[in-house]
């Protein structure tokens, strides 16, 4: 089986992009954390997460016009450490822009790739494992 999907606003179907749904979880909640009174609750979400069974990929996807601040690169740089290990990647994904803070930190990052613009998007979605660390893909809408 295939999943599609679809990057709006477009109205034909030139933007829908096919991927294997077994490497690919959205809105994924990982490890349990123990609340003040007793519950259990969600320690971590992830946007979207993607596996080959050995290497993990975290997207952070934001929608910010200026393209978020280094708080967020250092943030997805330890999650996804701690969650894939050392051979995993973040990426940050922005639909417009990456800040100028935040495109210094991931230049300089281990693990994080920057991805923003729609056709940058579609080389995620379509080719996750190909995407390079300390890398900023980006696309002219």
């Amino acid at each position: 089986p295939i999943i599609s999907i679809k990057l709006l606003p477009k109205r034909d179907n030139s933007d829908t992009i096919s991927v294997s749904p077994h490497f690919i979880r959205f809105n994924s909640y990982w490890g349990k954390k123990r609340g003040a009174n007793g519950t259990l609750h969600d320690e971590q979400e992830f946007d979207v997460v993607y596996t080959d069974g050995v290497s993990l990929i975290v997207v952070e996807c934001k929608c910010l016009n200026g393209g978020g601040d280094q708080t967020d690169i250092t943030k997805l740089e330890n999650l996804t450490e701690k969650f894939g290990g050392t051979f995993a990647k973040g990426v940050y994904a922005a639909p417009n822009s990456i800040s100028v803070s935040a495109r210094s930190k991931i230049i300089n990052s281990r693990a994080v790739v920057g991805v923003c613009g729609k056709k940058a998007i579609k080389k995620l979605i379509a080719k996750p494992f190909e995407l390079n660390p300390r890398t900023i893909y980006e696309s002219v809408q």
